[in-house]
């Protein structure tokens, strides 16, 4: 696992932290910043390092079928390791 990361990944996990993360979130998070197609690199990394799992649900009585992001066991030991070590002022 990487021991360092981006703003963006570390932002996408804190995210994650709060529940389920949707492609359309993907698109509302840091959206001046950062180009949607960095923010697709920046989501596929995170799920090679196991920190993120993505999961396509089809929606029902429809042809639309949702992909959700949430954390794995990695990710949520990295968000509680993060809060756990933030700076408090």
């Amino acid at each position: 696992m990487q021991t360092e990361l981006s703003v963006l990944e570390m932002q996408i996990l804190l995210r994650c932290e709060q529940g389920t993360f949707t492609k359309s979130d993907l698109s509302q998070l840091s959206r001046q910043k950062h180009s949607l197609t960095e923010k697709q690199k920046t989501i596929r990394r995170l799920i090679i390092q196991d920190l993120l799992t993505e999961k396509a649900l089809p929606k029902i009585g429809t042809k639309k079928v949702p992909v959700f992001y949430s954390l794995t066991e990695a990710g949520k030991k990295w968000v509680k390791n993060y809060n756990g070590n933030y700076p408090r002022t």
